[in-house]
């Protein structure tokens, strides 16, 4: 079934738990039945899952607490890690970081996250990776409720409204004069 004909309303309403019994039993009779709205459900799901998050204390705790790191990161070590992964450290300085990598287990770490976060950005630089996401553009379903409504010019409506105005006010004078 299209996704256009599913109740969001309804959607929402089982999965904050605010349907009585019956709409409830009807509705997971429904669910059962039909493997589109399952998986239609699944997705609000995950959306107000991913809402619920944002609102709660421990995630908008954890959001200061990556804030309050951020503003204390060692940016000396920040720019020194970039050096390194780029290759533009070359003797003594490349032998001390490699040394301090080898010691320093935070510190290694911390040069281990850059490096993921490098190689994923080459690798979306890659004609392959972009391959990879037209074909997962190509696979994700189109959502068919959404259309972009037509741009129609306000200009005729005011029109008609002003038309039938003044016909009507001819009318009232005319009644009202005879």
């Amino acid at each position: 079934m299209p996704s256009e004909h599913y109740d969001i309303d309804a959607l929402e309403r089982y999965l904050t738990h605010r349907m009585d019994g019956n709409e409830r039993a009807a509705f997971e009779n429904r669910l059962q039945q039909d493997e589109g709205y399952r998986q239609e459900l699944a997705a609000y799901q995950s959306v107000l899952g991913g809402f619920q998050a944002l609102r709660s204390e421990s995630f908008q705790q954890r959001i200061a607490d990556w804030e309050q790191q951020w503003a204390q990161a060692n940016t000396e070590d920040t720019e020194l890690i970039e050096w390194y992964l780029r290759g533009e450290l070359t003797g003594d300085a490349r032998r001390q970081v490699e040394k301090r990598i080898g010691e320093d287990e935070s510190f290694a770490r911390e040069v281990a996250a850059y490096r993921q976060v490098q190689e994923g950005f080459e690798a979306a630089r890659t004609e392959a990776f972009r391959e990879k996401l037209t074909e997962w553009e190509k696979n994700t379903p189109q959502s068919a409720g959404l259309r972009v409504a037509a741009h129609r010019p306000l200009w005729p409506r005011v029109a008609a409204a002003a038309a039938i105005l003044l016909l009507l006010a001819f009318s009232v004078n005319w009644y009202l004069q005879a």
